[in-house]
């Protein structure tokens, strides 16, 4: 996808891994972003998914992949 300016859209793809079954997608969150809002790095902890980048930190329920909370670093 496109979008004018210097902003495009990213996404991060979740799966889950069963041992007969292999690889499945589990869910997908999709934001705008530019350099400095590219996810960098992913974590969760119980129902939260936190993604990382240079400039802020949000948080996902991962059963609903809602945005929970963003939080901007400076």
């Amino acid at each position: 996808m496109q979008f004018s300016g210097k902003t495009s859209k990213a996404g991060f793809v979740i799966y889950k891994i069963d041992l007969e079954k292999g690889f499945e997608e589990y869910g997908e969150i999709l934001e705008k972003s530019n350099y400095i809002t590219n996810i960098n790095r992913a974590i969760y902890i119980g129902d939260t998914l936190y993604t990382l980048s240079d400039s802020e930190v949000i948080s996902y329920d991962l059963n609903s992949f809602e945005k929970i909370k963003e939080l901007e670093l400076e």
